[in-house]
């Protein structure tokens, strides 16, 4: 690369800690330098171990306001302050910004920011809701200038591209979905002596089946769902031989610890978090996730790159995601049986077959490994930069 070749890119998120949008800019990030530009990152404070993989290439981070994207009704600082956007955007000089939001109004003034100054920008949006249009009102009516002015808008999933346009504004003939991939670790064949340490170390007998959940315990993963699914699925023939674990932290965890052991008993387990997702879902035979909206859910990926049956509910990027390679119910505010119900009839018919599960399991692996790989993922972002930072 020349001298005065442009390649300072700057990723610019809302988000910072381990959640699946913070892997995804980190994994970004990492890529992105590996590939001869110089990056640098500002989020929130970071989580402690990516900050540091980060450090050590030469990742320069820049720390922004805290935000909260449930608070609706105390409006985050990326709103309605542009000066964190500002002092950053002079620190880094940057030839190309990667603004990459957590839902749609995320960083707003630092897109305003941007493009007073002329700084050609994209958007990466990682979840889109409805319900956001509506609680942010006031703001959505900016975002239509915002989206023309950007090199390129991105979403996950067709889903939420058609959100993006049918709720916050899109202009049509703007935008592109590049779906989330997986890194090879979640594609490596399940060690049978990993798989029998890892259910020792959970308390998992050889016969007992392990349902496992992971995510944030907020209202948004379907975690209450989950709870109303436990009376009915007592009632199941292979009960005895269920063990749930919930793997997360968030704002229910007091709650979700007091109803899942009253309604589950001893089989009911929480986690706040483990140290290798992949030995994690190696040691599972079933995972449940049944979110309320979503972008495009890297558990849902990774457990289809460890050939996992599935179970979870058909929003947003998921039906795009699995195809008919899991099991998908209508969401929670479908008509008919409630999703508990629905939830607790799914796991005990996919309990109970084991071939059922052995074969979405496969399907689901050979589909992950088409199209959701990590690799076919940054390629698609190293091309899209490449074109909108000529040498």
């Amino acid at each position: 690369m020349s001298p005065t070749a442009l390649n300072r890119l700057l990723i610019y998120s809302d988000r910072g800690g381990l959640g699946g949008a913070e892997q995804i800019n980190h994994r970004l990030a990492l890529a992105l330098q590996d590939a001869g530009l110089t990056v640098a990152v500002a989020e929130p404070e970071e989580a402690a171990a990516l900050k540091a993989e980060r450090a050590a290439l030469g990742i320069v981070h820049h720390g922004l306001p805290a935000e909260d994207v449930y608070d609706w009704a105390h409006p985050a600082p990326s709103l309605t302050n542009p000066g964190p956007a500002e002092q950053v955007l002079d620190a880094t000089r940057p030839d190309l910004v990667l603004f990459a939001d957590s839902f749609p109004l995320a960083n707003l003034t630092a897109k305003q920011a941007a493009a007073r100054r002329g700084l050609p920008y994209l958007v990466l949006v990682h979840c889109v809701q409805p319900d956001w249009a509506v609680q942010y009102a006031g703001f959505v009516p900016a975002l239509p200038a915002l989206y023309r002015a950007a090199r390129a808008v991105i979403a996950v999933s067709a889903d939420n591209l058609h959100l993006l346009r049918r709720h916050f504004g899109l202009p049509n003939g703007i935008g592109q979905v590049i779906p989330n991939g997986r890194p090879e670790v979640f594609f490596a064949p399940c060690d049978p002596d990993r798989r029998e340490h890892e259910r020792a170390t959970l308390g998992i007998g050889p016969e007992e089946l392990l349902v496992l959940s992971i995510g944030r315990l907020e209202l948004a993963k379907g975690w209450p769902e989950l709870l109303a699914a436990l009376p009915r699925l007592r009632g199941c023939p292979t009960w005895p031989r269920l063990r749930l674990l919930w793997v997360g932290t968030g704002t229910l965890d007091q709650r979700l610890r007091q109803l899942g052991s009253a309604l589950g008993g001893g089989q009911v387990r929480l986690l706040p978090a483990h140290p290798d997702v992949p030995a994690l879902l190696d040691a599972a035979d079933l995972l449940v996730h049944p979110a309320r909206f979503e972008g495009m859910p890297l558990v849902v990926l990774e457990a289809m790159a460890k050939g996992l049956p599935i179970i979870a509910t058909a929003v947003s990027g998921i039906p795009e995601a699995l195809g008919d390679t899991g099991v998908l119910l209508a969401p929670h505010d479908a008509p008919g049986p409630d999703l508990g119900t629905r939830l607790a009839d799914a796991i005990c018919a996919l309990a109970g077959d084991a071939p059922r599960r052995r074969q979405l399991g496969e399907a689901a692996h050979r589909r992950a490994r088409q199209d959701f790989t990590e690799a076919r993922m940054l390629d698609a972002y190293r091309r899209l930069i490449r074109r909108l930072l000529p040498c």
